[in-house]
């Protein structure tokens, strides 16, 4: 189900940076700078394309990681974190260790 969302997140990520409005219509904001709207479309059509590339990065990750049967990390890599270990992760980038009381 989780490579579904990736795929579908993906494909998604690939129709948008598809449909930008391309720069030949020299269209403009409605601002007194007269901005051109090929600037912000290219920068968020760039951030979609590089959406797009970290996700088809993962995909192959995972992909080439089930191959090897190494099927635990798949699921390390594509399920969610409980609040406990984003707590201990907070708690070890802070170089304080789990169980004692900081200067108590």
């Amino acid at each position: 189900m989780k490579r579904i969302a990736l795929l579908l997140a993906a494909a998604l990520s690939f129709l948008l940076a598809g449909c930008s409005e391309p720069p030949q219509f020299n269209a403009t904001d409605i601002s007194l700078l007269r901005t051109p709207l090929a600037i912000p479309q290219g920068l968020w059509a760039a951030g979609l394309f590089m959406f797009l590339l970290l996700i088809i990065a993962m995909l192959v990750e995972n992909l080439l990681l089930a191959l090897h049967g190494q099927a635990q990390q798949v699921e390390r890599n594509l399920s969610s974190r409980g609040y406990d270990e984003e707590a201990q992760e907070a708690l070890e980038a802070l170089g304080i260790a789990a169980g004692k009381e900081g200067g108590r």
